[in-house]
């Protein structure tokens, strides 16, 4: 597995290599250790807490396939409503959205939901397995912040 950090919307910037990886207990997050350290100048904060909210509304990110499995040229970005609670792939805690202008797609997974100016969850399902370019799709994010103090007790941050 790789990871690549950049802040360019082209570009998704030089892979890094992955050496290890820890799932959380609290179902689908992983912390990815890279082989080398990665500087990061910018990064959006993590939320202390968040309860899925029906109306509130959030942007996703991603270089997924587009509509019909075409190729992405760069970062997609999609404002969303969050539609209430739900499950994600391994029963936890998620946060169930539709897309306003955009939804996610295969190779979103692990991409952030961000509400408020703070990453509350990442991609984890959709609730169609092709959405097509059926822009209002919906899909499960894992609330990241039920995981907030494992990330802590891991990481030390």
């Amino acid at each position: 597995m790789n990871v690549y950090l950049s802040n360019s919307t082209s570009n998704r910037g030089t892979p890094i290599a992955v050496d290890a990886m820890q799932s959380s207990p609290n179902g689908d997050v992983v912390l990815a250790h890279l082989i080398e350290p990665a500087l990061v100048n910018q990064n959006m904060p993590l939320a202390g807490s968040y309860d899925a909210t029906a109306g509130d509304s959030g942007v996703i990110e991603g270089y997924s396939l587009r509509a019909y499995r075409v190729p992405t040229s760069g970062l997609y970005k999609a404002g969303v409503s969050v539609l209430g609670e739900s499950a994600e792939a391994y029963g936890g805690r998620a946060i169930h959205l539709e897309g306003v202008n955009g939804s996610s797609n295969h190779g979103d997974s692990g991409g952030p939901l961000i509400v408020n100016g703070q990453i509350v969850g990442v991609c984890s399902t959709g609730d169609s397995a092709d959405p097509g370019s059926d822009i209002h799709a919906g899909s499960n994010y894992a609330n990241l912040t039920d995981s907030r103090q494992w990330i802590t007790d891991v990481t030390g941050v």
